[in-house]
């Protein structure tokens, strides 16, 4: 799966971007920190999508309703076990 090795190219992409005005004020430069929002957004949403990403071919994705149901017996039904291709 490709998806996540571009995520975290694109989170490694961001962080520079993010941390130069910082820098730049430490130093006494003139920080533009115009261009901190837009690109700290989306390295934010680019974190959180790559955990979501893991945690999904981990299997430790959401719960599913039906697994929470009980059955007729009082027992609650197995869970559905996610497929692993080995790839």
């Amino acid at each position: 799966m490709a998806a996540p090795a571009l995520v975290v190219f694109l989170i490694l992409t961001g962080v520079p971007i993010v941390v130069t005005p910082v820098v730049q004020a430490l130093r006494g430069e003139t920080a533009t920190w115009g261009i901190l929002a837009p690109i700290g957004t989306l390295t934010v949403g680019l974190c959180a999508l790559l955990r979501w990403a893991w945690a999904e071919m981990r299997g430790e994705g959401a719960v599913e309703p039906h697994s929470c149901r009980k059955s007729a017996k009082g027992v609650p039904p197995a869970p559905i076990r996610r497929t692993t291709w080995g790839w």
